[in-house]
């Protein structure tokens, strides 16, 4: 008897979800407009900042782990141990992983303000040369329709 009922409300599940379900529209896309630019350069700047994140990080660690070993060599000048001491990431305590993921955000956010930046700075230059060359545009249909009067 259990059985019936489950196979009959598996029936009705797969035969309401066939007939009820979401027509097969395919949204519009996005138009070039539907979003303000502001939100445009804050969405790249935030990718870049995330996606450099991981790549900051190792760089910072191994640039930490790089001046911890040159600071313990200078401090143990002809020890024999020097090399067994030298394994990365061994001597990291928790204080020490927290700088690295702060400096690592760090360079992170400066690595996406120098391209939101560069980025603010070729979109002004680009519409300046637009205007530019509008107004070009302009100055030489007005002096070809002011020599078509004058004749």
């Amino acid at each position: 008897m259990k059985s019936r009922i489950i196979a009959f409300v598996l029936l009705v599940s797969f035969t309401s979800m066939a007939c009820f379900g979401q027509e097969t529209d395919i949204p519009a896309p996005y138009r070039p407009d539907e979003f303000p630019q502001w939100t445009l350069d804050l969405r790249r700047a935030e990718i870049v900042t995330f996606g450099s994140f991981p790549l900051s990080f190792m760089v910072t660690a191994l640039v930490y782990d790089l001046t911890y070993l040159a600071i313990d060599s200078y401090n143990y000048n002809n020890d024999s141990n020097l090399y067994d001491r030298a394994s990365f990431a061994s001597h990291r305590t928790q204080d020490d992983i927290t700088r690295l993921l702060l400096i690592s955000g760090g360079v992170s956010l400066t690595i996406g303000l120098a391209d939101f930046i560069i980025n603010k700075v070729k979109q002004k230059k680009a519409e300046r040369e637009k205007q530019e060359l509008n107004e070009q545009r302009n100055n030489n249909r007005n002096s070809t329709g002011d020599s078509e009067t004058e004749n």
